[in-house]
């Protein structure tokens, strides 16, 4: 059997970033190597972008479409204009499957995602800069979506260290003054949609409208925990699962699905949960030193958060912008 029709050794299901990452050591680098060594200085390698793999999050289900052994390699513009071919080609040239895995049925979606990409290109995908966000009107207008997906998965090898540059900027480098704007935003937003605008939709008989401010609860909840965390808070598909990795509040995961059940059960029983949901919050928020202790609804502690802004700019936009 040759290396592309091996099945995992352990016998275990890999996961798809996992096994990208196999590909690229044993079957794409030595393949590079052979046909066109002078690249690989120039060129860095991995699996980082939309998908669930990309994530670590793909299971049985992920594998219907565009799952697989696959792998970006980034080159800057020079590079890119001199090895774009004979890259191409080599990786064309590469077995079809891998570990017993083929890559799945390949969606539109997925241009892009996978084979030879400009750095900047693919950057700019994201943030609409090949340099990724660098003035606070680019860090406060970002989806928090798209800065997670050009900042997960994994680098498995960086000849100029630009690609990984790029990356740890904008997983470290937003500025305190925005996280703190969008973190206020979001608690606000937790204020109005959970502990105001919920039970008074259900006592006004609108169930639809109670819905969606259950809904909009969620979305804002989550992603003030992804800030505490210093974290941005992917696509919603994964925004739950993510939480349950994060070093602090993880333990709000079994809170926020207890409250997504509870969409059609009593009024009451998602007040409790919105409540500790946001008593949490709160305790984090304190132990952070971005608000002063006090009642648990958050609007209050959302404007202190502004107030702590040091940029003037920043701090006079309006609250619930973020």
């Amino acid at each position: 059997m040759s290396t592309a029709e091996t099945e995992n050794p352990s016998g275990r299901s890999l996961k798809g970033l996992e096994l990208s990452e196999q590909y690229y050591h044993e079957l794409v680098e030595p393949a590079v190597r052979k046909t066109c060594p002078e690249a690989l200085p120039h060129l860095a390698a991995g699996l980082v972008g939309e998908g669930s793999d990309c994530f670590g999050f793909d299971d049985g289900i992920s594998k219907d479409h565009d799952w697989g052994p696959r792998v970006c390699l980034w080159l800057q513009d020079a590079a890119y204009e001199r090895f774009f071919h004979v890259l191409s080609s080599t990786l064309a040239s590469l077995p079809d499957t891998f570990r017993g895995e083929g890559f799945a049925l390949r969606t539109p979606e997925a241009a892009g995602r996978q084979g030879v990409l400009r750095t900047g290109d693919f950057y700019s995908s994201f943030t609409g800069s090949p340099e990724g966000p660098r003035s606070f009107r680019d860090w406060l207008s970002l989806p928090e979506s798209h800065l997670a997906a050009c900042t997960n998965g994994k680098v498995f090898y960086d000849g100029p260290g630009r690609f990984s540059m790029i990356r740890h900027h904008i997983l470290n480098g937003c500025p305190e003054d925005v996280r703190r704007k969008r973190l206020a935003a979001r608690i606000a937003l937790m204020a109005q949609s959970g502990q105001y605008n919920y039970l008074r939709c259900r006592n006004h008989g609108e169930p639809v409208a109670a819905f969606l401010a259950l809904s909009e609860f969620l979305q804002h909840g989550l992603a003030a925990v992804y800030y505490l965390n210093r974290r941005w808070m992917p696509f919603y598909k994964w925004a739950h699962r993510g939480v349950q990795e994060l070093p602090l509040l993880h333990e709000t995961s079994d809170l926020f699905l207890k409250l997504a059940d509870s969409a059609n059960a009593a009024a009451s029983m998602a007040e409790e949960l919105i409540e500790e949901i946001c008593a949490l919050v709160l305790k984090e928020l304190v132990r952070q030193d971005l608000c002063l202790p006090g009642d648990s609804f958050l609007l209050p502690h959302a404007e202190q958060i502004m107030q702590r802004i040091e940029d003037p700019g920043i701090r006079r936009l309006p609250l619930m912008l973020g």
